[in-house]
């Protein structure tokens, strides 16, 4: 780390450069954790809790499962929502390779219930 008070992140902030910033008096471009928040999985599960505490607030968050935990949640809440289209992707993957376009439970690909997939 260089001497000044002004220190650029190109990646997320390791929890030792978040003791530093605590220490000394610096500006930074990155806030801490964040990183999480890229992570589709992990995002899943915040945004579901904010829908769930916070539902008026929090209408315009889609409804989110993460197969194959909430597989049977998926399945009756597709029975009752019959013409939607949903959007299944992977959780780890990028730039769209993985994702699929479904509107029946059995349109799901079969990896979905074997790793960890969102919809």
């Amino acid at each position: 780390m260089g001497e000044g008070n002004v220190q650029w992140y190109g990646l997320a902030l390791k929890d030792r450069d978040v003791d530093m910033i605590r220490v000394r008096k610096s500006y930074y471009n990155r806030y801490p954790l964040m990183d999480h928040f890229a992570k589709k999985s992990i995002l899943c599960v915040i945004l579901s809790r904010l829908h769930r505490f916070f539902p008026q607030e929090m209408s315009f968050i889609p409804e989110s499962f993460m197969l194959p935990d909430e597989q049977y949640d998926l399945e009756d809440y597709m029975r009752s929502y019959p013409n939607m289209t949903y959007i299944a992707k992977p959780s780890k993957g990028k730039g769209g390779e993985g994702i699929s376009l479904v509107q029946k439970f059995s349109d799901l690909p079969r990896k979905a219930f074997s790793q960890e997939f969102l919809v």
